[in-house]
């Protein structure tokens, strides 16, 4: 089967959609001929009227690289007519001249507007993903709203990773309810069973990993490992992002410069699961959280998890076996799953053990044999 990912968002920029189609575009194309169609960036172009790069290719896998993105500095919206039609029509000469048997379009962003007018006329099956601030953010705006309204029109099928995410589809877009399916998604657990746990740290520590913004929450988990004030335990907390001056003021504020490490998002993949394997316990303290990969990463590694009662982490999670769930933004209650988990050795032991059972089925083979399925079975 030839395959045709369409995203925006691909590695090597770091994130959960850029992280989740890596994968999955490289365990299709082990049986199947698959195709990334990525956009070219601001940053990663010499002329501003470049439209697109030659296609990298690897046994199965190629990515090819078109300008599909909404100009965000001066120079790109002085040149954005011909960039925005030059795109266009080489999105469309792609598409044809590749042939897939499905396109699947994930995380419709700038490039719903794109897409719409590089798709008219052509009979293409098309999937659409839903991931998250595809929905939350970008649906907001009337532009983006109608683009990725004619976007799910258009799709035989339309999938989300969580019934929660399904659920928030169905309050902005409830016409298309019956073309949903739920694919959660997955991990090399293979590679994760392999990496060897290291304690980077004398003492024990929490550990911490994702973006540095509002809706992660890490302000909520540092007022928490302050109020439960346990001597010999340290907080690691991994990433970047727009909050990360705030973050360091908090702990400046709460006097905890010598209990709280940042690593400042310099980790590789292979660190991260290292700290964790190291780690006494894992907190996922979102406000917001559509699926939660990084809840199947600690528990793939063994460890004990404390996460918000929110989003996709409810439906992944189960309290008092696979993790210990706490009130959303509740700091208190928080604070006293950390005093719980971290006192009881033999908690720490039952949900690791839980954990490693219930991950067993988000490997990526298996979420790569749901997706043929509809590809095949529905959409041709």
């Amino acid at each position: 089967m030839k395959i045709l990912f369409v995203s925006t968002r691909f590695a090597p920029h770091v994130g959960g959609v850029e992280s989740m189609l890596k994968e999955l575009s490289a365990e299709l194309s082990k049986e199947n001929s698959v195709c990334v169609l990525t956009s070219l960036n601001e940053s990663s172009i010499k002329s501003p009227f470049t439209i697109s790069n030659k296609t990298y290719e690897k046994d199965n896998l190629c990515v090819k690289r078109i300008w599909m993105n909404l100009p965000r500095f001066l120079m790109g919206f002085l040149i954005f007519p011909y960039r925005f039609i030059a795109g266009i029509f080489s999105i469309r000469r792609f598409i044809k001249s590749y042939n897939p048997d499905v396109v699947n379009f994930h995380f419709p962003d700038d490039a719903s507007i794109y897409m719409y007018f590089a798709l008219s006329f052509l009979n293409f099956p098309l999937i659409t993903n839903i991931h998250g601030n595809d929905l939350h953010v970008f649906s907001k705006l009337k532009i983006y709203r109608f683009f990725i309204f004619q976007t799910l029109k258009k799709s035989k099928k339309i999938i989300v990773n969580s019934k929660y995410m399904e659920n928030e589809l169905f309050k902005v877009y409830p016409e298309f309810e019956s073309k949903v399916e739920i694919i959660p998604n997955g991990l090399d657990l293979n590679y994760i069973a392999t990496v060897e746990s290291k304690k980077y740290i004398e003492e024990k520590y929490i550990f911490f990993v994702g973006r540095f913004v509002y809706k992660k929450g890490i302000d909520i988990l540092i007022k928490a490992f302050k109020l439960a004030n346990i001597p010999d335990l340290k907080l690691l907390l991994e990433g970047n992002g727009e909050e990360y001056s705030n973050i360091e003021s908090l702990i400046t504020k709460l006097n905890l410069e010598s209990k709280v490490i940042l690593t400042k998002g310099i980790l590789s993949a292979t660190e991260k699961l290292e700290y964790m394997k190291g780690s006494v316990m894992g907190i996922i303290p979102s406000r917001i959280e559509p699926f939660g990969i990084v809840a199947l990463e600690y528990l793939a590694c063994g460890t004990p998890v404390i996460a918000a009662k929110t989003g996709g982490l409810k439906t992944i999670l189960e309290d008092n076996k696979t993790c210990l769930f706490f009130k959303k933004e509740s700091v208190k209650d928080l604070s006293e799953k950390i005093l719980l988990l971290n006192k009881s050795s033999k908690l720490r032991e039952t949900l690791s053990k839980s954990g490693l059972k219930s991950v067993e089925k988000y490997g990526w083979k298996q979420i790569a044999d749901s997706y043929l399925d509809i590809y095949a079975n529905r959409a041709i």
